[in-house]
Order: C-alpha cells, then structure tokens, then sequence
C-alpha cells in the first residue's frame, strides 16, 4: 500500500492545489486524501466519482472553491 501512496502523492504535490508544496519541508499536505483515492481506485470508481470527491475534499476538507 506505500507503493500506491506515493504514486497518488507525487500527482497530488504536483497539483498542489492550495499552493504550499515545498519538496524540502512540505510532502505531506495532501496524504489525508490518499487511503480514499486508494479504495475508490480499487474498487472501480469512475473518473467523475473521483472528480467528485475531490471537489468535495477541496471546499470541505480545505475551505475553497474548485474553480
């Protein structure tokens, strides 16, 4: 399951969707979403279920909007 975390990690740095990525002090922003990408993603889910979620982590979990 490492394995799989850090393959969804590094896309999520890159996208870095608040802007705090830093490869020297800040990897770990957005870990709170990877066991549930990893379940969605084992279980089959469709891109727009993953979209979905996302968004949802965007303005619930991290306060802004996905626009």
């Amino acid at each position: 399951m490492a394995d799989q975390a850090n393959e969804l990690r590094d896309p999520l740095n890159e996208w870095d969707f608040i802007g705090v990525f830093d490869p020297a002090i800040n990897t770990d922003e957005y870990d709170c979403m990877i066991q549930s990408l990893i379940r969605m993603l084992a279980a089959g889910a469709e891109t727009n279920d993953i979209a979905r979620f996302l968004d949802g982590e965007i303005t619930g979990h991290f306060g802004i909007s996905p626009d």
